[in-house]
């Protein structure tokens, strides 16, 4: 995951890597994290993670919770 949100960084606009990063926050959690922390593009994908917010697995929903904030400013 790291070395794709680097590429991707460089090239937001490349489908491949952003389908990538898409399968990969959708079946890690964590990554959302990650995406969120590392990504001056990380609002792209804001409608993705904003649907992960109705995930049955509360790890999930509370790190797309997060994510957003982090993606909004709203915490460091």
């Amino acid at each position: 995951m790291p070395a794709t949100l680097a590429l991707w960084n460089r090239d937001p606009d490349d489908p491949v890597l952003t389908l990538e990063l898409k399968t990969a926050f959708q079946s890690d959690a964590h990554s959302l994290l990650t995406l969120a922390s590392d990504s001056p593009h990380a609002s792209r994908f804001l409608p993705e993670i904003t649907a992960l917010l109705d995930h049955p697995a509360e790890n999930t929903r509370r790190n797309a919770a997060r994510a957003i904030r982090k993606i909004k400013g709203d915490i460091p």
